[in-house]
């Protein structure tokens, strides 16, 4: 019940601050993953960037950092940035997780819903990045996609 109410505060305050302040000063993994997800629960998709930042930035354990991608990617008002920083960030991602399997699972769960309506330019991203995985990426997101496109013509 927690998280309920955590999420709902964001999403009905946008208190980036005051979320972001119970983060750092949580002291149980499980409260910071509560934190986490309502730092990426908020309507504003600005707001969501900056939590994508700062997770990136050192502030947030590595395991965790797929964890906001998850959640960033579940929030339907942030698909678009959280697609933008995928793309401007993927350096930093295969870098962050380099000899893990890590990448390309949270790759396949999430760029495959992230991307829809973006393949082309998923696979340019892949061609410039190669990344063990991709190929299984992109085939769930041109599922996806064509998915998609029938659903919203029906």
């Amino acid at each position: 019940m927690k998280e309920s109410v955590i999420i709902g505060y964001a999403r009905s305050t946008n208190d980036y601050d005051g979320l972001l302040d119970r983060y750092k000063k949580s002291t149980t993994d499980e409260n910071r993953l509560r934190y986490l997800e309502a730092l990426t629960s908020f309507k504003k998709p600005e707001l969501i960037a900056k939590t994508l930042d700062f997770a990136l930035g050192g502030n947030v354990k590595r395991q965790d950092i797929r964890n906001v991608i998850s959640y960033a990617t579940n929030n339907p008002e942030a698909k678009d940035v959280t697609w933008q920083w995928f793309k401007t960030n993927i350096e930093k991602l295969i870098k962050i997780y380099e000899g893990t399997a890590q990448l390309s699972g949270t790759m396949r769960a999430y760029v495959s819903i992230l991307g829809v309506g973006h393949v082309s330019e998923a696979e340019r991203l892949f061609n410039e990045h190669p990344i063990p995985g991709a190929d299984a990426t992109l085939e769930r997101l041109r599922i996806h996609d064509r998915l998609a496109r029938v659903v919203s013509t029906s």
